[in-house]
């Protein structure tokens, strides 16, 4: 049996328009089953919690700061296996904030 975490979060049953990036799909509430980065029942993460909040300052504080940007105009396309990878490396370009 495989759960694809890939299928759930592109699910058009659960998200509106769920091919397209839109992280402010986040910014209320969203549908429990449709979005599990640590897992789910008595086995979910336990720094799940820890690990959300952590991103969020980290890129808040970045954003502050820097403007973020890719460094070349290629395609980054999806490899799905175990864990979903970028099909190559993804050069980041950061550009301080006057």
């Amino acid at each position: 049996m495989v759960l694809s975490i890939y299928g759930i979060q592109r699910d058009e049953g659960t998200w509106q328009d769920a091919e397209v990036f839109r992280p402010s799909r986040f910014l209320d509430s969203w549908p429990r089953y449709g979005f599990i980065p640590f897992g789910l029942g008595r086995h979910i993460c336990i720094g799940s919690r820890f690990s959300i909040l952590e991103s969020m300052l980290i890129l808040a504080c970045g954003r502050q700061r820097f403007r973020f940007a890719q460094a070349d105009q290629e395609e980054v396309n999806p490899e799905v296996g175990v864990t979903l990878l970028p099909d190559r490396a993804i050069r980041l370009q950061l550009e301080p904030l006057a």
